[in-house]
């Protein structure tokens, strides 16, 4: 199978992809043990598609709508990879009947700034902590627009130990 490079391309705007397919379709599938959970998985997507670049309390709106947000990503059953994974299935389904697509990977670091330091993160290069997120993107490669991703894998550097 060819990969063509071609970085003349711009990357078009989504016109039938996720923002105009049901978020049902794409995260319906999730295995979460609760159908309570999927529905409040459906909640938050459609509060981060309306405002992407929006914090959490801002998509959130209400408050009642924050605290639902915060107990979904803390219960116990919520896994990010069961999530993810319901994204991927629907990413792979749309590749499908693209044709040809481009797989775009890139790392980059996810920076959690303030002066407390937080469980699971290290030190990264631009001052801060946080983690690596390596992450795969789907992407038609005779439109250019964007089908989903496809992997996605955080780490966190090993911190060297202090002598």
């Amino acid at each position: 199978m060819a990969w063509p490079l071609r970085s003349n391309v711009a990357m078009k705007k989504p016109q039938q992809s996720l923002a105009n397919e049901s978020l049902a379709g794409e995260f319906g599938d999730a295995q979460l043990e609760d159908p309570r959970l999927r529905r409040r998985l459906l909640l938050i997507a459609d509060a981060a598609l309306a405002k992407p670049a929006a914090s959490l309390p801002r998509q959130a709106v209400t408050d009642a709508g924050l605290e639902g947000t915060y107990r979904f990503l803390n219960h116990c059953g919520v896994v990010p990879a069961v999530i993810f994974d319901a994204h991927a299935r629907q990413t792979v389904a749309r590749s499908r009947s693209a044709g040809t697509v481009l797989c775009i990977s890139d790392t980059t670091e996810v920076n959690f700034r303030g002066e407390n330091t937080r469980e699971g993160l290290a030190p990264i290069r631009t001052g801060g902590q946080g983690f690596l997120l390596h992450l795969t993107l789907a992407v038609d490669a005779n439109t250019s627009e964007p089908l989903g991703m496809l992997a996605m894998e955080p780490w966190v550097r090993a911190v060297k130990p202090q002598p």
